[in-house]
């Protein structure tokens, strides 16, 4: 029978609660996250290998990112009328208003493409409390687009079918937008968020790997598959289309997200037929795991809780190696 993998709790991205929505970023709260939320799920079984399995799961069929026919999007050549943060860009997903801030480079002329950079945050947060936590802007302002979805309320990490997941129905439709409006580089889509965000960013690489080229988690796990439907035999979540390399960050002392996040390094692993020898990398604790169809990368930090680690932003840029 095949394992099912759960999270401990729904509460899973308690970590950060914050307040302030408007312009100006509120700066992040720890909190503790051992509270679960409503959404209390089952609790995990650890997934176990069939007997005679190795260490390396069948490998996901490779298959190059979706281009969509042209690297460029139709947005190249629109002007814009402002530069820097855009608060509340509006869009319909799922007969839903839903909205989302995006900081457009001030040496944007409509005619540079540039890569997307989606940004998840966790539970109890706005767009602006993770802005503020990674400040990619501090340093690589004109080097990407960067986008802040904003949750309902919690991002739907649990729905695997994607016909019925409003949350991924949202980022399609973030993607159409961003594509209409701007010059963008749909070959260099990239996602990353902390707590929730983190597990939503990995459900995207496992149901849009054609669009995203690379994922970041922190402080979070997944995908997942609630229903116990959709597993291989090594008890890993089956995700369409193809591998996807993948940072993987949690806390030694993250109550809320390490069995998860180990669970997710395996997951990564095993898709991307990676070995169980790693090498050190930077920063460190990182570590490369060795013999990877795509570069995955485990950061098991001491002493940090369920939050963003000091280095993460870091690690995450340079792991997208974005230029």
């Amino acid at each position: 029978m095949r394992s099912l993998v759960f999270l401990a709790s729904a509460g899973l991205a308690l970590g950060w609660l914050a307040c302030g929505t408007g312009s100006e970023p509120a700066p992040p709260v720890v909190v503790d996250a051992a509270a679960p939320d409503a959404e209390d799920l089952p609790d995990r079984a650890e997934p176990a290998p069939p007997d005679g399995a190795g260490d390396v799961a069948p490998r996901l069929d490779a298959q190059p990112l979706d281009a969509r026919a042209d690297a460029t999007a139709v947005g190249c050549g629109n002007r814009v009328a402002k530069t820097g943060l855009l608060a509340a860009q509006p869009v319909s997903a799922a007969g839903k208003s839903r909205t989302y801030a995006i900081n457009l480079p001030s040496t944007y002329d409509g005619v540079a493409v540039y890569p997307v950079v989606f940004v998840f945050h966790g539970v109890g947060q706005d767009p602006f409390v993770v802005r503020n936590a990674f400040q990619f802007e501090k340093e690589h302002e004109a080097a990407a687009i960067f986008v802040y979805p904003n949750a309902l309320a919690l991002w739907d990490i649990l729905t695997y079918e994607t016909a019925a997941n409003v949350d991924v129905a949202f980022f399609d439709a973030m993607i159409a937008d961003l594509e209409r409006r701007y010059c963008v580089d749909k070959t260099r889509v990239f996602a990353t968020g902390v707590s929730r965000g983190g597990y939503f960013a990995n459900h995207l690489g496992c149901h849009r790997s054609n669009v995203i080229k690379a994922v970041a988690s922190h402080a979070g796990g997944g995908p997942l598959d609630p229903s116990g439907t959709h597993f291989n035999g090594l008890g890993n979540v089956i995700c369409p289309g193809r591998r996807l390399p993948a940072l993987v960050a949690v806390g030694e002392a993250d109550t809320v997200a390490l069995s998860d996040a180990e669970l997710t390094r395996r997951f990564y692993r095993d898709s991307n037929g990676c070995t169980t020898a790693t090498n050190a990398t930077t920063p460190s604790p990182c570590v490369a795991l060795r013999g990877c169809a795509q570069p995955v990368t485990y950061c098991r930090v001491p002493g940090v809780a369920h939050e963003l680690w000091s280095s993460g932003a870091k690690a995450t840029w340079d792991f997208f190696g974005i230029r």
